[in-house]
């Protein structure tokens, strides 16, 4: 019968079936006989027996033979399962209650206007471990604790030295952006084992959490603080972001405005001087094409790259010189007004600047055009 009911909803099994029937068996002759009994089904219809057939032997009869299915037969305690479930609830009860104090540490951080140095002191305090954060360049922007001279950079330019299994969590972590574990560091001469998940930010990655651990069992405590930490530092590096790209483009706008105007009023020329712009001295203005967006989601994302990998650029070399930019940022194009005192503090010629640049892209994008 049993055999039967489960060839009606399953294929033949590679093992005897009827586990109901060799229990009632054998509880009932032992029972009855005031001995421990134990059947065996040897044949059955379930894995394509012609018939279902038991043999039922005391334990000395069986000897070693019946020792793998003993371990059904034996009794257990019921307050021993509740003891071990209480604990389990009691454990996750900690970790809920920690991990909602730890979130409200981390939310008063980005409340209070507070950086990364203070997201991984408060996640150091509370795993009692190092941490380090990297930006999306893998290199250190701020750690607490005792890192050992942990660099993700490192690890990363170094991958090829470790385990396979190792190198394929790298790939995993970078390109679908999970959270890893790595264990053989030792080969970089590292004897620590870092938990790393990624900062995502408007689905880019802006950056890196590493938890420095001693052990390479992972705690839930790890697993689930570290990612709550990579939210608050998201947050905190939208925050940011969104105070810069609302600075730059209130800059592009007066910049779009200084182009279209033929002849510049008195309130653009303000505006410009607060913003700390001469317009009296030579300027040059730099019109940087890219190739035209399309409906291709990758082509346009590699566009939106290159128009800040520009704007960066620019950005930098202003800050090098002291003398300051307006950049522009618009459909397919960078545009940028530069004085002629940063061309002559580089020694550049207007030629010589525009060709730098377009070179530093092509170099970090091969296939620009």
């Amino acid at each position: 019968y049993e055999a039967l009911q489960y060839l009606q909803h399953f294929p033949t099994h590679s093992e005897p079936v009827c586990y109901f029937l060799e229990g009632y068996a054998s509880g009932y002759c032992s029972t009855s006989l005031g001995q421990k009994v134990v059947f065996k089904e040897v044949e059955c219809i379930g894995k394509g027996d012609p018939y279902c057939h038991f043999i039922g032997k005391t334990l000395d009869l069986w000897e070693d033979e019946i020792s793998p299915e003993l371990v059904d037969y034996a009794r257990e305690d019921i307050g021993d399962e509740l003891d071990q479930a209480h604990k389990r609830i009691e454990r996750q009860s900690e970790i809920l209650k920690r991990g909602n104090l730890l979130s409200n540490q981390l939310t008063q951080i980005v409340l209070q206007g507070k950086g990364l140095d203070s997201i991984a002191q408060t996640l150091g305090s509370s795993l009692k471990c190092g941490i380090v954060i990297s930006n999306k360049d893998f290199e250190t922007q701020s750690q607490y604790g005792d890192v050992f001279e942990y660099s993700l950079k490192s690890v990363i330019e170094k991958k090829e030295n470790l385990d396979s299994s190792d190198q394929k969590k790298i790939i995993e972590m970078i390109h679908h952006r999970t959270t890893i574990q790595l264990n053989t560091l030792d080969k970089q001469g590292f004897s620590h084992y870092p938990l790393i998940t990624p900062i995502i930010v408007q689905s880019h990655v802006f950056g890196y959490i590493s938890i420095i651990k001693n052990s390479k069992e992972m705690d839930e405590l790890e697993s689930s603080f570290i990612e709550r930490a990579a939210n608050i530092c998201a947050l905190h590096i939208l925050n940011e972001k969104t105070a810069i790209d609302t600075e730059h483009r209130m800059k592009g706008e007066l910049l779009d405005e200084v182009l279209l105007q033929p002849k510049l009023d008195s309130n653009i020329t303000k505006k410009i001087s607060f913003l700390g712009y001469n317009l009296n001295k030579p300027h040059y203005v730099f019109i940087f094409r890219l190739q035209n967006q399309s409906f291709d989601f990758q082509r346009d994302e590699l566009v939106h790259d290159e128009k800040e990998v520009i704007m960066n650029i620019l950005r930098k070399y202003s800050a090098s010189a002291g003398e300051n930019i307006l950049i522009s940022n618009s459909f397919g194009q960078v545009q940028a007004l530069i004085s002629e005192d940063l061309l002559k503090a580089n020694n550049w010629s207007e030629k010589k600047l525009g060709t730098s640049i377009v070179k530093e892209v092509k170099n970090k994008f091969p296939s620009s055009r």
